[in-house]
């Protein structure tokens, strides 16, 4: 009896996955403050960045945005005294148990490998 023509179980298709981001994600440090230009007057609001990437910032924040929103993201590099204006658009917010808000933005411009490890 020859085993060559036994059938295999066929492997199961891999399930999708449910990340779909073009772009790693990388953890701010702690307590990374931020401000955050809303327009159309300008208003400044302090935010918590949770995370940046080279297309993509996210955000804390106790209220949410529309998505479509353009805001400019200031941060500080975590060491030195460099500042990013980061102009973006707002993609998601939701709720976090808490009752604040996870707000994803896409930048404008990409970020270089040297600006995203200054805020990493």
């Amino acid at each position: 009896m020859s085993f060559r023509n036994v059938p295999l179980k066929p492997e199961p298709a891999p399930l999708p996955s449910p990340n779909r981001r073009a772009h790693v994600r990388y953890h701010c440090a702690p307590a990374t403050l931020g401000r955050l230009q809303l327009p159309p007057s300008e208003e400044l609001q302090t935010v918590w960045v949770l995370d940046v990437s080279f297309a993509g910032v996210g955000l804390l924040l106790k209220r949410p945005l529309e998505p479509g929103l353009p805001v400019v993201i200031r941060v500080g590099a975590t060491a030195g005294a460099r500042v990013f204006d980061l102009p973006a658009q707002v993609i998601h917010a939701t709720k976090e148990i808490g009752g604040e808000w996870v707000v994803g933005c896409r930048l404008d411009t990409p970020l270089t490998h040297d600006d995203l490890d200054a805020l990493v």
